[in-house]
């Protein structure tokens, strides 16, 4: 069986659903379980309604919560035939007025308290994939729709809850096993699920990607796609280097470096689920799903650099301290977003390992983390070297992966050594980014 995701992007009008509906419809017969993300946006608007309520603006959050509402309406009500938008009505009202009382709760408490964030930001995958499930019925599919707050359990780290893997597992045997066995579509949400209390849950920002790979690893399944808007993983990001080519493969570690290092494609909490399980994952493109995307699976093949990962902007006083092995080697797998990257040291590029320096810029200056992944410092420094000659850049060592190389430089300009780096390693047909 296979899992496939879908991001918010996928989702976001009635003409994206149908295409998502096409799509979950080809894959019915090898059964599979679709997750959804929000419709786009819908999230960060979710979040304005608390922060409005929280500032006493009651009667503005409940506005824009009925506006919120109306738009998921007319999204079914274009993609769903009568009797399944009619078999809406009772859940979205329910839905709306559940959120009217937290809305009320949190202005009197005058503050919006993470368990009541992460039961107003649960309503955009409920919503979307009750809307994706009643899409799928109207085209005759067999569907089967299951609220997420049934399959994931998590801790009570409200905003960044922890997955409870054995609970998890057992629900979806409960829950979806029979489903999938009978080659109905499964729809649920992403980024949602629920404590031993009862109490909503939500995985951390973007944790759709994160829902999709624990659920595959519950169902064993042998495939993880995940749809997003863009062809697969690229060798940078394509809009801050135009050049940017499509990766078609990367090892589990690679794509792990390469998310927890700064790269946006993947929530960096998927890859480690995914290797421990086995499930090959795709990165494919919902609005040019003909594209093969990229293969993440196995183990690295020849040590090459397969990509470059960009994050910051961070403070030079503050440069966090030294990072785990993300996870495949017994590193935690569920790092906060606060602590992804936890220590660095700066040291020149090309002097001897643990020689540290003091960063030479002014000392609250912004900087940037630029890392070629996929090679150890030791093979590409030289020609990192070259390509950064006359750059302020630092070489920043404390990873004890040694698959990868990174360099602190002014956040002004990160884009121009960006380039210059791939321009170094990616520019020729000899370019390593076909990966393993």
């Amino acid at each position: 069986m296979i899992v496939c995701k879908f991001g918010g992007t996928s989702v976001a009008d009635a003409a994206c659903v149908a295409r998502v509906c096409d799509l979950a419809a080809a894959r019915r017969p090898e059964g599979c379980l679709v997750v959804v993300s929000a419709m786009a946006r819908v999230t960060r608007r979710l979040l304005a309604l608390g922060r409005l309520a929280e500032a006493g603006e009651l009667p503005a959050a409940r506005r824009q919560l009925g506006e919120l509402f109306a738009q998921h309406r007319e999204v079914a009500a274009e993609v769903a035939d009568a009797a399944r938008r009619a078999a809406l009505d009772d859940p979205f009202a329910a839905e709306e007025k559940e959120l009217g009382v937290l809305l009320a709760g949190i202005r009197r408490a005058g503050r919006l308290r993470p368990v009541a964030s992460d039961r107003l930001l649960a309503a955009g995958e409920l919503l979307s994939s009750r809307i994706l499930a009643a899409a799928l019925a109207s085209r005759e599919q067999p569907v089967a729709w299951i609220d997420p707050r049934e399959l994931v359990a998590t801790d009570e780290r409200f905003g960044e809850a922890r997955p409870d893997q054995p609970r998890t597992a057992a629900a979806c045997e409960r829950h979806a096993r029979a489903h999938l066995a009978a080659r109905r579509l499964v729809v649920t949400g992403g980024f949602v699920g629920v404590t031993r209390r009862g109490d909503t849950t939500t995985l951390g920002w973007d944790g759709s990607d994160t829902s999709a790979a624990l659920l595959a690893a519950a169902l064993g399944a042998e495939l993880l796609e995940v749809f997003k808007d863009v062809d697969g993983v690229y060798t940078a990001d394509p809009r801050s280097v135009p050049g940017a080519r499509l990766v078609p493969h990367l090892s589990y570690r690679e794509a792990a470096e390469l998310t927890l290092l700064g790269a946006q494609v993947l929530h960096y909490a998927t890859i480690p689920l995914a290797a421990r399980a086995g499930t090959a994952v795709r990165v494919r493109n919902t609005f040019r799903p003909e594209a093969p995307g990229t293969l993440i699976r196995g183990v690295a093949g020849v040590p090459a650099v397969r990509g470059l990962a960009a994050a910051g902007p961070m403070s030079a006083t503050r440069l966090p301290g030294r990072y785990p092995c993300h996870g495949l080697n017994g590193g935690s797998s569920w790092p906060s977003q606060a602590r992804r990257l936890q220590s660095l040291t700066a040291t020149k590029a090309g002097a001897p390992a643990g020689e540290a320096l003091t960063w030479n810029g002014d000392a609250g200056e912004r900087v940037a983390l630029l890392s070629l992944v996929g090679a150890s410092a030791a093979d590409v420094a030289e020609r990192a070297a070259a390509a950064l000659a006359g750059r302020g850049a630092l070489h920043a060592a404390g990873s004890r992966c040694d698959t990868h190389l990174s360099v602190l430089v002014p956040l002004a300009e990160a884009p121009a050594v960006l380039a210059d780096l791939h321009q170094a390693f990616f520019s020729g047909p000899e370019s390593s980014a076909e990966g393993c």
